[in-house]
């Protein structure tokens, strides 16, 4: 609850990936929101896609202090469950408005199992499509959120840096 605190303090939208919330225990993840959306959160929103049974390590979440921003509609898209979630975002303040994409990229541990391949090339087609979704709507485009997630000796010179390298560019 502290580190919540903590980073509320100076965020009005904070970002959690790797949440491990299960989606075939929905009673925890309505446990988390309501601890989040009370006291002094009460005017906080939140909304999480859950861990898969077989990607237990994913999961995220987006909670968001609505008294200084607003999600439009009140909907947050998720393309690839407990790894991307997508929403458009207005600004109270001054009225700004941008898409947001929040990404877990599926962890990368050396050579990727075919079920890992699949995960990855939906994930990295979501955030191709939100930022095309994003230039079509005149809108920036904010992407946030892990999408470096592999092992220390994957990290450079490999075929995710040059696709990354490459997805910036957009």
């Amino acid at each position: 609850y502290r580190t919540m605190r903590t980073l509320a303090q100076d965020n009005d939208i904070v970002l959690i990936q790797e949440t491990k919330l299960p989606s075939e225990e929905p009673e925890l993840t309505e446990r988390l929101h309501a601890l989040l959306q009370t006291g002094e959160f009460a005017e906080w929103k939140v909304h999480s896609s859950p861990a898969l049974p077989e990607d237990a390590g994913a999961g995220v979440l987006m909670w968001y202090n609505a008294t200084a921003v607003e999600i439009e509609n009140g909907t947050v898209a998720v393309p690839v469950k407990g790894r991307i979630q997508r929403a458009r975002v207005r600004v109270k303040a001054d009225g700004t408005r941008f898409a947001l994409t929040h990404a877990y990229m599926p962890t990368r541990r050396g050579r990727l199992t075919e079920q890992q391949a699949a995960l990855q090339a939906a994930a990295r087609d979501a955030l191709h499509r939100a930022a095309a979704s994003a230039h079509a709507d005149g809108l920036a485009h904010v992407v946030a959120g892990d999408l470096q997630a592999q092992a220390t000796e994957l990290r450079e010179g490999n075929e995710h840096d040059a696709w990354l390298a490459g997805y910036m560019m957009e």
